[in-house]
């Protein structure tokens, strides 16, 4: 049958996802009319993490319509970026989201960090293969150096 909200299911703010959104921006052109993305966000309700980049428009067009879809109850993003136009969409469109800037490298890792340690963690190792051969899931494997059979490096505009 279908499923309604009542008072007797609790509070209404847990009948819905709760995203934890992961941020990187990289300013393409010195006007900064255009700029990339990298994004990693967490349905934490049932644990599904979504990862990727895009590159958006001088109005963040992409990055609102992320935003105004999947609106992250909790947002991390490296201290010192994003940018000041994109810090005052996030306290603007999402003020009561809470928004907590990372150490670079210690807390908030770059992409060669995170590539050794998924891969030396055996974070992705499948159990089916018993060669222990790299197992990285096609999303991530997109975005590592074709030249590195190991994973290690990524590619060149997926940092």
């Amino acid at each position: 049958g279908t499923q309604t909200y009542s008072i007797l299911d609790g509070d209404y703010s847990e009948t819905h996802n709760k995203y934890l959104l992961c941020i990187k921006e990289k300013i393409e052109d010195s006007a900064g009319l255009h700029r990339t993305y990298g994004i990693c966000f967490v349905d934490t309700t049932v644990g599904k993490f979504y990862i990727g980049q895009f590159l958006d428009d001088r109005h963040c067009s992409r990055f609102r319509t992320l935003l105004a879809h999947y609106t992250p109850v909790q947002i991390l993003f490296e201290r010192g970026n994003p940018s000041a136009e994109t810090q005052k969409i996030l306290k603007g469109l999402i003020s009561f989201t809470v928004q907590e800037s990372l150490t670079p490298g210690s807390q908030f890792w770059n992409a060669s960090k995170t590539l050794k340690t998924l891969i030396e963690e055996g974070y992705f190792q499948n159990k089916e293969n018993t060669n222990g051969g790299l197992t990285l899931p096609p999303v991530i494997r997109s975005m590592t150096a074709e030249s590195d059979s190991l994973g290690l490096t990524p590619a060149e505009n997926s940092e």
